[in-house]
């Protein structure tokens, strides 16, 4: 597994610093074939860089306000080594449906995860990419209490369906503008209990099926229902963040 691999610090920093090494004494020689291969050898290193293995206790039936999730994957045991966090493998024994038919991995449309009850091996600090290799059909990303610092549109690129997005009680500071130019079909957002100093009203504003926004307790929308909007209020959100954050 690639986890394992990756436990091998030693052995992976030998390689790294193999890599630089090469690439540093070939270049005063200007051997472009030699350096092709050096940058190429540093390059699956990163690729290599980071590995998440997910273990699934798959659940059903969970309503949240306007959504509706009939099967999930509530994330009971993470294994993360490196960076940035490639989905490499998803284990859990799949339930049956009321009527008696095995789900399978076609079926989870949100993938939950709370960083404060997994048992976790490094730290969660991004949002996991690859996700939809395992659950093709993912509507819905749910983070808690993991320790996400930054966020960008390149980490939602693959998940151009998702409808729920949700990052608590982290430590985002900001969010960029265009953060949901790749996922059009949004309808609930939610980062209440970060540490959001700037929040662009665009992040928002061209989701045009948004339902649902929560940015209250950040530092810059206040701890009560500030920051708050439900269906048709996005006018005075959007008012509120320019004006705030």
């Amino acid at each position: 597994m690639c986890f394992n691999s990756l436990q091998n610090s030693n052995f992976h920093d030998f390689r790294f610093k193999f890599a630089t090494k090469t690439l540093l004494t070939i270049t005063p020689r200007v051997n472009f074939e030699e350096m092709k291969i050096s940058i190429f050898l540093i390059s699956l290193i990163a690729l290599e860089a980071g590995c998440m293995e997910i273990n699934c206790d798959y659940r059903y039936n969970y309503n949240f306000h306007i959504l509706d999730f009939a099967y999930y994957c509530h994330a009971n045991d993470l294994k993360i080594a490196g960076d940035p966090v490639n989905v490499k493998k998803v284990t859990g024994n799949h339930k049956k449906s009321p009527k008696g038919a095995i789900y399978s991995d076609l079926d989870p449309r949100l993938f939950y995860v709370n960083c404060s009850l997994a048992y976790i091996k490094g730290d969660l600090k991004v949002v996991p990419q690859g996700l939809t290799k395992f659950f093709p059909y993912l509507t819905g990303i749910w983070i808690d209490y993991c320790p996400l610092e930054s966020l960008t549109a390149g980490e939602l690129k693959e998940y151009r369906d998702l409808d729920y997005f949700t990052i608590r009680y982290s430590k985002l500071k900001t969010l960029p503008a265009n953060l949901f130019s790749n996922s059009p079909r949004l309808v609930f957002v939610d980062f209440a209990f970060n540490e959001l100093v700037k929040i662009p009203y665009q992040t928002i504003a061209d989701l045009k099926i948004l339902k649902i926004a929560w940015f209250n307790h950040n530092p810059c929308t206040g701890k009560g229902v500030e920051g708050q909007a439900t269906y048709k209020d996005f006018t005075d959100l959007i008012n509120f963040l320019k004006t705030n954050c």
